[in-house]
């Protein structure tokens, strides 16, 4: 072995470390979601990190997140309900444009239409129907006060779901 080849595999073996400890790091600071779904348990995994991203405002990539969750699982209703809560990109910001709230509007019916969800995950997906309802003739305002109230009487049946407190 020459000394390239060999300086070639200790940088190569360096970057793997490096790079996997970065990584590591990333997902640590994340943090850590439990939010149980109906689908794979591959997707329960895929789905917890993509909500950690989503607490993080780690927009475009909560989108992608939940996009490839539904590409492999295409029955998995929570993944469009993550599809459609990643449309606002943060939503403490507005008035969103149309085709952002367009997008979120058909997510969430492909997620009522989806075959894979149990009647918590259907109140989900209606608390969140309410933000997208009529966007083209309701006010931002009167939308997000509707999603507020339906999140609090998601969170008031679920008092033990700590993602129903942390949306609500």
């Amino acid at each position: 072995m020459t000394l390239i080849q060999t300086a070639a595999i200790l940088l190569t073996t360096l970057f793997g470390v490096f790079g996997h400890s970065a990584a590591s790091a990333q997902e640590d600071r994340l943090g850590q979601v439990t939010f149980p779904i109906s689908c794979s348990s591959e997707a329960q995994g895929q789905f917890n990190r993509a909500v950690a991203q989503l607490h993080s405002f780690f927009y475009p990539e909560t989108l992608k997140a939940f996009s490839a969750i539904a590409d492999k699982e295409p029955g998995c209703a929570m993944a469009y309900w993550g599809m459609a809560i990643s449309e606002r990109p943060n939503p403490l910001v507005g008035p969103f444009p149309d085709d952002v709230l367009k997008r979120g509007w058909e997510a969430i019916a492909k997620a009522r239409t989806a075959s894979q969800k149990d009647m918590r995950e259907s109140e989900w997906i209606e608390a969140l129907a309410v933000f997208y309802e009529s966007y083209l003739t309701v006010p931002q305002r009167i939308r997000t006060l509707k999603y507020e109230a339906t999140m609090a009487s998601l969170h008031a049946r679920y008092p033990e779901d700590v993602e129903a407190a942390v949306f609500y």
